[in-house]
């Protein structure tokens, strides 16, 4: 395939649970699942975590996690996985770490001028990432996007993920046809199309079933970058 560039983009938006963080939610969900359902039901699997879960509100999450073991989704159920789910990933949130990859894409971000904004709908992954940038090479500039990127609430809540996605771009005042989401769940790069942005999803776990092949990276590796971003203009034809 041929990945995509961040020459060719005004601004670069981030997922940040999955595509830059290795948080714990999955173990978490699946800690929780268990609980809940006292075993009841199948474990929840990597799969269905990735293609129902992630990156959604908490209690969309915990609704979507009882469908996908087969268990009824009740709002006192869904309400008790949520608030379980959490207090098991507050135990597990001193395991997040930065990916490496992600490490490298945002020093070299930085370096090159490359625009970078941030998107979650987790209320942990800002404050978890934003504390794995303190002494980051570059941590006070990149602090800095993504307090700008996520304010006022620190991440998207009852809004649509594609108005949340305009939102950033409207932030950073940059139509979203000029924009690459980068996101590591499906559903959040079908968002970001819908939103009128390009959008490539980072499959780390290189499932054959995901995106296809020219949407689809392994790697924040994988993704181009140069030293002209700043000043480089794409050509919109496709666009405007």
């Amino acid at each position: 395939m041929t990945a995509p560039s961040a020459l060719d983009y005004r601004l670069v938006v981030l997922d940040i649970d999955g595509t830059l963080l290795d948080t714990p939610h999955l173990p978490a969900w699946q800690q929780a699942v268990a609980q809940v359902t006292e075993g009841r039901r199948p474990a929840l699997t990597t799969d269905q975590y990735q293609l129902r879960v992630a990156g959604r509100p908490r209690l969309a999450g915990a609704r979507a996690a009882l469908e996908a073991v087969g268990a009824a989704p009740d709002g006192d159920l869904v309400t008790r996985l949520a608030s379980v789910k959490q207090e098991l990933f507050h135990r597990l949130a001193d395991t997040t770490v930065l990916f490496p990859d992600a490490q490298r894409f945002l020093v070299a971000a930085v370096e090159q001028e490359i625009p970078l904004a941030f998107c979650t709908a987790s209320r942990n992954a800002g404050a978890l990432l934003r504390a794995r940038l303190t002494g980051h090479p570059h941590g006070a500039r990149l602090i800095e996007r993504l307090e700008r990127s996520l304010a006022p609430a620190g991440y998207r809540d009852e809004p649509a993920r594609e108005d949340a996605l305009r939102r950033v771009g409207r932030i950073w005042d940059t139509d979203p046809a000029k924009c690459l989401l980068i996101d590591d769940a499906d559903h959040g790069v079908a968002a970001g199309e819908r939103s009128g942005m390009d959008a490539v999803l980072l499959d780390r776990f290189m499932d054959p079933a995901n995106w296809p092949a020219d949407r689809r990276i392994t790697s924040l590796d994988e993704i181009g970058r140069g030293q002209i971003f700043s000043t480089r203009e794409r050509v919109w034809s496709d666009h405007e």
